[in-house]
């Protein structure tokens, strides 16, 4: 990491709820911190507002002669495109006889015991999934050319359809892509306007279903990605900020705003990687090999383990029930955070989560119109945050407006009173965050008992005892300023790029 020249960077994580930036002055030392709430219906907003705060926050003028050197962008866009199923109209061109492979899957069962199970639905409806009359072998013999005649139809047939984005996924062509370069080549010729994404391009790797999958969802969240970026990049030259522009990629490592705009399902995992690459450097400067990361933030719990120095990644993972094939950090996601919503099912069971108040409305005691519990507030009610001093007094917050969502939507109908209710929610959304921790280590053969426990995120450090207690962990370590140690982590992280390939 040879960035000596480089004076003043800024790390941006967008989460759910908060947009937490780090300002560091690589000259001097000094870390400058701030958090805006986020705008989820266009996350630029508070991603530019943020920056110009801190930089007015840090009395830094834009154009002196210390300038703003590099932007580090942590983004739930690519994320929340495929959880929402808000992404672009994509069609997608395969080998004859492959139009299914999308829908089937591989043979394993969602859920073994449940009759009525149904597999996630693909991102590209069947209609506009096309078969083309092409085959190459293994061997990269071709046994049957592209029908071109064929394809003029596919592109007809694109051309009515008004589609956004193409994924091109024909068989074998993670070892032998000629086909594919010459049908994508092809489509971008005759359609100019639109993305087209080749599998090859992404996973070099067999595997039809995997490959196939990750394109239609790359296809499904680059127009989205694209669009955003840009947006991001207009709104901090129109600021006076000509800083290159970074964004954090699912693997550790950061890739540039253009790369992010073509191949976005590397940022799938973009927010939560800064904390876990902060974690690894924690780990290193206070010798201790064995973390497990704990980011809780508004929205979601993460979870990472670091052991032996190491940080455990995967190869392959699940986004929304669909597979994603692409190298990333094992990261365990639940919907734990501050903002979780407490409900009771049917059977009459207290449940936190997943569904989170996020920034708006936002918790009860934000006074913005939320009026169904939320973990803050119980830790509000239990007089575990101060009610003068939440976000260094920058959010006023209602401990009346708390203690009535808890009594209408928990306490009453669990005959209990606000307090006992409030535990309650406490507890239970700490048992499902011990089992998020469980997953990776207990799980993975992993005894909780040699790690220490690093919670961060702006609610981890306040259930960070309890969960250490609940893991027989006795060892804490909470960084400095833990609400942004993933913005932090971003400014740790260099260029990365990891290619797999079967040979």
């Amino acid at each position: 990491r040879n960035q000596s020249s480089m004076s003043l960077r800024i790390g941006i994580d967008t989460g759910g709820t908060f947009t937490d930036l780090v300002l560091c002055d690589a000259d001097t030392g000094r870390f400058f911190f701030h958090k805006v709430s986020s705008t989820p219906d266009d996350p630029g907003q508070a991603l530019v507002r943020g920056i110009t705060e801190i930089i007015e926050q840090a009395q830094i003028d834009p154009g002196n002669s210390k300038p703003i050197e590099l932007l580090v962008h942590g983004t739930t866009v690519a994320t929340n495109s495929v959880i929402q199923r808000r992404g672009a109209r994509v069609a997608f061109i395969t080998t004859s006889g492959f139009r299914d492979i999308l829908h089937i899957q591989r043979q394993d069962r969602p859920n073994m015991y449940d009759l009525r199970s149904r597999r996630a639905e693909p991102l590209v409806p069947r209609y506009l999934r096309f078969e083309l009359e092409e085959r190459v072998l293994y061997d990269g013999t071709i046994q049957k050319p592209v029908d071109t005649n064929q394809l003029s139809d596919i592109i007809e047939e694109l051309e009515k359809h008004e589609i956004d984005a193409v994924a091109v996924g024909l068989l074998h062509s993670f070892s032998h892509p000629e086909h594919e370069l010459s049908v994508g080549s092809t489509v971008t010729e005759k359609l100019p306007n639109i993305s087209v994404c080749l599998s090859h391009e992404l996973v070099q790797v067999e595997g039809e279903y995997e490959r196939f999958s990750t394109c239609a969802m790359n296809a499904f969240v680059q127009p989205v990605m694209g669009k955003y970026l840009s947006h991001v990049g207009k709104g901090l030259l129109n600021a006076g900020i000509t800083a290159p522009l970074f964004v954090m990629k699912s693997n550790g490592g950061v890739m540039s705003a253009a790369d992010a705009g073509r191949q976005s399902v590397h940022t799938i995992l973009s927010g939560p990687a800064g904390g876990v690459v902060a974690g690894r450097t924690i780990a290193d400067k206070l010798d201790t090999g064995n973390i497990i990361t704990a980011d809780m933030g508004g929205t979601s719990f993460d979870v990472a383990v670091i052991h032996d120095g190491e940080i455990a990644f995967a190869n392959e993972t699940e986004m929304a029930g669909l597979a994603l094939k692409v190298p990333m950090l094992d990261i365990h996601t639940v919907g734990a955070g501050g903002g979780s919503i407490g409900w009771i099912d049917d059977g009459g069971a207290l449940r936190i989560g997943p569904d989170s108040a996020g920034a708006q409305p936002g918790p009860a005691c934000y006074g913005r119109g939320g009026n169904r519990p939320t973990v803050t507030d119980a830790n509000l009610v239990l007089g575990r945050l101060s009610p003068d001093n939440l976000l260094g007094g920058g959010i006023n917050v209602d401990v009346d407006a708390a203690r009535r969502t808890i009594a209408d939507n928990i306490a009453k109908p669990l005959k209990l009173s606000v307090e006992k209710a409030a535990e309650g929610m406490i507890r239970v959304v700490v048992a499902t965050m011990t089992a998020a921790i469980r997953k990776l280590t207990v799980e993975r053969g992993y005894d909780p008992r040699i790690f220490t426990l690093c919670p961060f995120g702006g609610a981890g450090p306040l259930h960070g005892a309890e969960i250490a207690h609940e893991m027989n962990v006795s060892q804490v370590i909470v960084p400095l300023a833990p609400g942004v140690t993933s913005a932090v982590g971003l400014l740790m992280s260099d260029l990365r790029e990891d290619r797999i390939r079967t040979d």
